[in-house]
């Protein structure tokens, strides 16, 4: 039987490691791990809430707690990282009705 603590601990080491990937490539910061219940990282109008997973996920779920974590005012914003083996695909979900404010420019 596999140790739950060890498989726990692992899961928590890999989330960080793919918020940092998320924080170099925007060139953002991580906010730092305080117990309050807030986004990952907040960058501009968006507060990203980062996830990462092998197979398909009840993604709802994972953008009501993105909504729940962002700061008003701001565009709570997905970041979901799907696994397949080496293969990364980096995906940002955003819900349409929190954009609607947004000067599209059209």
């Amino acid at each position: 039987m596999p140790d739950r603590s060890k498989i726990g601990r692992n899961n928590k080491a890999r989330g960080k490691r793919f918020e940092r990937d998320w924080v170099q490539h925007f060139g953002a910061q991580r906010n730092p791990d305080t117990g309050k219940r807030e986004t990952d990282i907040f960058l501009g109008p968006f507060d990203l809430e980062i996830k990462s997973t092998e197979g398909m996920v009840e993604l709802l779920a994972l953008v009501d707690e993105a909504k729940a974590k962002a700061r008003p005012g701001q565009i709570p914003v997905l970041g979901l990282t799907l696994r397949n083996g080496r293969r990364l695909r980096h995906l940002m979900v955003v819900e349409r009705a929190t954009v609607g404010g947004i000067d599209s420019g059209m």
